[in-house]
């Protein structure tokens, strides 16, 4: 009679965690210990910080499997976001893949810029663009801190826009998505125009990470010398905007003494350049006189 070889000890998650960092960081990925624990509280349905409370815990068959692929799909540079589908923005979870750019901590100074200068109980019904949206992050949070206004999500990607429908859906504000290239499509006046547009220059390309450069979309990313979209958008946003009208742009951090006179240039008034809070140039704002 033979006798079943015995198992070996189980996966548990505290064992998991360890040779996953190990892996990742035999992989050089910036925060090993960190992608472990995001993907496998991910897959555990956990919050972070309840994977310290179930470190004993056995992982079963379909999560070790599940868990697998996403380890693979990091591994091979693939951003956290797009392996989860969610990603933190304001005070919600946008739906995020590889059909739009994941949306970055710095861009909520865009929208707090947007709030700082234009009170959201003075515009009233007023009407905001947001051009380039895709994943619609800029465009629901601003409509979610003026619920009076209309609040339009312009795109040149159809795919893009399939994503922020999705997330306006999901999150639960009313906001009109609509594909354009800039402004082209869209009937002003508007009171605020707002855009975190392509502004990395081509040439810059060899600096961004592999997460960047293999997985997100290249079309929100790149604009040649990095200008060239503010140069059509801002006199654009000018001729659509209302007297007293606003406009705020994200920016590169080396651009803003650029796009501070492309706005001079096309008329606008009150220009001014704020830092993140990483302590770089970020956004450029103006009011059309």
């Amino acid at each position: 009679m033979t006798q079943n070889k015995p198992l070996g000890p189980p996966w548990t998650v505290l064992k998991i965690l360890e040779w996953t960092t190990q892996f990742f960081e035999k992989k050089n990925l910036d925060s090993p210990r960190l992608d472990a624990e995001i993907l496998l509280a991910n897959v555990l349905k956990l919050e972070r910080v309840m994977l310290y409370a179930n470190f004993d815990r056995p992982m079963e068959d379909l999560e070790l499997a599940t868990y697998k692929k996403a380890i693979k799909r990091r591994g091979a540079n693939e951003p956290i976001a797009y392996i989860t589908g969610t990603r933190g923005f304001w005070n919600f979870d946008f739906i995020v893949d590889s059909r739009v750019l994941i949306p970055r901590p710095d861009t909520e100074r865009l929208v707090e810029i947007v709030l700082e200068r234009i009170k959201p109980t003075t515009l009233g019904e007023g009407k905001i663009v947001d051009v380039g949206t895709g994943s619609g992050a800029i465009a629901v949070c601003l409509k979610s801190e003026c619920l009076d206004a209309e609040v339009i999500g312009v795109d040149i990607s159809e795919d893009a826009l399939d994503v922020a429908r999705e997330n306006a859906k999901t999150i639960g504000f009313d906001v009109d998505f609509k594909r354009s290239d800039l402004l082209q499509s869209c009937e002003g006046p508007f009171d605020i125009v707002v855009s975190n547009p392509p502004y990395v220059s081509e040439k810059d390309k060899a600096i961004l990470s592999a997460d960047i450069i293999e997985h997100e979309p290249h079309l929100a990313l790149f604009a040649e010398d990095g200008l060239a979209i503010y140069r059509r958008l801002i006199p654009d946003a000018f001729s659509k905007l209302k007297s007293g009208g606003f406009i705020a742009l994200e920016i590169g951090y080396d651009q803003g003494s650029k796009v501070v006179q492309l706005c001079s240039d096309s008329g606008f008034i009150n220009v001014e350049l704020a830092k993140d809070y990483g302590d770089n140039e970020r956004v450029v704002s103006a009011f059309k006189p």
